[in-house]
């Protein structure tokens, strides 16, 4: 099991830990209903260290990525991050990346335990390129700033209060302290990435707290932040994402550019979308129970789909995602989860990430 450099840390704060693809890390701080509360009316501190990070060094970094995924990466200015898939020659999603362009070299922000693969796909690919790959997942510590006060924190706790907009990023200074900042909102929701190394996450973690005093800051668990996406539609890896999954499918149709040069997949996922064959859509529904991930959806004793991603919300409702067949994706519709419990369920709305 994986643990955190700020365990002790966390431990006498109170956390409650929970497993998340091989890592210990924080599932809530005593009091998840507050958690939740932060995230939606001012901003929360949750520790992301657990995701993996890349460091892509080299004049053809940009080239190599754009020939390897979906997105248009041609372009992308200093300073600016774009959200890309890479794809397996079926079309299927190796992982979804978070590419920041800092001045002399990319970060790639990647899912949980899937850096080596993400390493040895880019690999085979390469042939002679500049391009170097530095797994930082170990040596580094990422904190991400929730919630509609998240930026009025960072403005403060960055010297000169710079304002960073959606989809930016760029390396500041703290206390000598070289940090990375990454903002890339969460379907409109602010989200902003701190990244350092792990020797001084002890004091960037403070000077969070310190800059966010006024801002009702407050540390929250991977649960609160799992609620949130849940709630917003964001499919992950491990859970609506994996390597039998297309882009279209799991609804990241934003991720995707049908008008760039070929890459890995393309014709696959091309020809999903100029003749609509997806066969299921990854839509959110509203339960009255709670139920086990994996859980099967019917309607009228007609298997439709299967649950994904629970999350409660309240005494007696719960919101999940759930892959739904596509002539039954119906907002509104009512089905049942389970062929015996019976819990009744509704289908809200289709689970999208567009441009």
């Amino acid at each position: 099991m994986v643990t955190s450099s700020l365990d002790s840390i966390y431990r006498a704060d109170g956390a409650v830990f929970t497993n998340r693809s091989g890592h210990n890390i924080v599932g809530h701080f005593g009091n998840f209903s507050k958690e939740i509360e932060v995230l939606q009316n001012n901003a929360g501190l949750l520790d992301m260290s657990y995701c993996d990070r890349l460091k892509v060094i080299g004049d053809d970094a940009i080239d190599l990525l754009n020939r390897l995924s979906t997105n248009q990466l041609d372009g992308m200015d200093i300073g600016s991050v774009r959200w890309t898939i890479l794809t397996t020659p079926k079309g299927r999603i190796i992982d979804v990346l978070r590419v920041a362009r800092m001045e002399d070299h990319l970060i790639i922000g990647a899912s949980p335990e899937r850096i080596r693969n993400i390493i040895d796909w880019i690999d085979f690919y390469t042939f002679g390129e500049d391009v170097e790959l530095v797994d930082v997942s170990q040596n580094t510590v990422e904190f991400s700033l929730i919630g509609p006060t998240a930026p009025l924190v960072l403005a403060k706790f960055v010297t000169g209060g710079k304002v960073f907009a959606n989809d930016t990023c760029d390396t500041v200074q703290i206390a000598e302290t070289s940090i990375a900042v990454i903002r890339s909102d969460m379907k409109g929701y602010p989200r902003i990435n701190v990244i350092c190394q792990s020797n001084v996450a002890i004091n960037v973690r403070q000077s969070l707290f310190e800059a966010g005093k006024d801002f009702c800051l407050m540390a929250v668990g991977f649960q609160a932040e799992d609620f949130l996406r849940i709630t917003l539609g964001i499919p992950i890896y491990g859970f609506e994402l994996d390597d039998k999954v297309d882009p279209l499918t799991a609804g990241l149709l934003g991720y995707v550019n049908f008008e760039k040069g070929c890459y890995v997949g393309q014709e696959v996922v091309t020809r999903l979308n100029t003749y609509q064959k997806i066969k299921k859509k990854l839509m959110m529904i509203q339960l009255r129970d709670e139920v086990n991930l994996g859980a099967e959806i019917y309607s009228d004793n007609t298997l439709i789909g299967e649950i994904t991603s629970v999350a409660s919300v309240e005494q007696g409702q719960w919101n999940s995602l759930a892959y739904v067949k596509k002539t039954y994706a119906i907002p509104g519709l009512v089905c049942t989860i389970g062929s015996e419990s019976l819990v009744e369920a509704r289908i809200i709305a289709e689970c999208s990430i567009k441009v």
